[in-house]
């Protein structure tokens, strides 16, 4: 059989050495209620047996597999452009290779996307890790987005694999991802709330999340992922900042890149004492970076007071000052 001609909905696989989840990611994924899906598998460059589990899949569901490859290993964010850029459907999901669907997941964003002529549709996720559910989307905070509904979505974070996504309002809005290897979403999450003009979810847990040991960012240097925290916050000021209506949803992006700004500071603080002037210019780096980006008082912010540990707002107002004085306090 040929793969299908018209297909409503394509989901974008990024595969990287997955061989020993992508059998199990694709089992229900394969299998889906909603018949009328393409599944698009990119081979990052793996190493392992995953073309192995890749071919097989080709082989059983020739009609909706869809094999791309990538010479090098770029990252899921140039991995999923590249689906995006050979999908066939109307509509968008992307899954990750060690994760979980359920078998209706995809017939029930369908429903709720159509439905509610909406941009984006989303749906509850657990993660095991830490055996949580949660959902980004709540109630309230669906259908016609204003400015307060927006911020708090920003504010809330989400996962880009939990939700369905109307093509056409990815590529006529300019949606595309970073070609970062962690991180590399946050910014397109914001900006795909900051865009679209309505959104759906369901409480229902259809996306099972595994938080890998393994993953590239457990695994990455801790410099490395300073960095890419640094390169989130410019995304998000360059993604964000030139929008019309940035002043109105200004305080939940700005909680987005001081978060990053926390997560970067306390991990240089962790490192210090093995790399002192390596990490000292890294907080300096970031104390530049944040008056680049963030103009409101720390402490003023909302969602900052909200949602940030006080302890963690008192570490980035110190090395917003200065980061030796950050450091003559934490006792370096």
């Amino acid at each position: 059989m040929k793969n299908l001609l018209n297909p409503i909905i394509s989901v974008i696989v990024p595969v990287f050495n997955s061989e020993n989840t992508l059998a199990e990611c694709l089992g229900n994924l394969l299998n889906q209620t909603y018949e009328n899906i393409e599944v698009i598998l990119v081979d990052d460059a793996s190493t392992d047996n995953s073309c192995v589990v890749m071919e097989a899949a080709k082989e059983q569901f020739p009609e909706k597999v869809i094999i791309l490859k990538q010479e090098k290993n770029k990252g899921p964010g140039a991995a999923r452009n590249l689906g995006l850029s050979h999908a066939g459907g109307e509509y968008i999901g992307f899954v990750d290779s060690d994760d979980r669907v359920d078998p209706a997941m995809y017939e029930k964003l369908y429903t709720l996307i159509t439905e509610n002529e909406a941009d984006i549709a989303d749906c509850a996720f657990y993660k095991e890790s830490d055996d949580s559910a949660s959902l980004h989307f709540s109630k309230e905070l669906c259908g016609e987005l204003n400015d307060s509904k927006r911020s708090d979505l920003i504010a809330a974070g989400g996962y880009a694999v939990t939700k369905l996504y109307r093509k056409d309002f990815l590529l006529d809005n300019g949606i595309v991802y970073r070609e970062d290897y962690i991180l590399e979403d946050m910014d397109l999450m914001m900006l795909m709330i900051a865009k679209a003009a309505k959104v759906a979810g369901t409480e229902e847990v259809l996306y099972i999340y595994r938080d890998r040991a393994s993953s590239q960012s457990k695994e990455m240097d801790p410099a490395k992922y300073i960095m890419a925290c640094c390169n989130a916050m410019v995304a998000i000021y360059e993604r964000l900042s030139p929008l019309k209506g940035y002043t109105r949803i200004r305080e939940a992006a700005e909680y987005g890149m001081a978060s990053l700004y926390s997560n970067a500071v306390n991990l240089c603080l962790m490192k210090y004492k093995s790399a002192p002037e390596v990490y000292l210019s890294m907080l300096e780096t970031l104390r530049q970076l944040a008056r680049k980006c963030i103009f409101l008082p720390l402490g003023r912010n909302k969602y900052i007071r909200r949602k940030m540990d006080k302890q963690d707002l008192k570490v980035i107002e110190a090395n917003s000052k200065d980061p030796r004085t950050l450091l003559a306090k934490v006792g370096f």
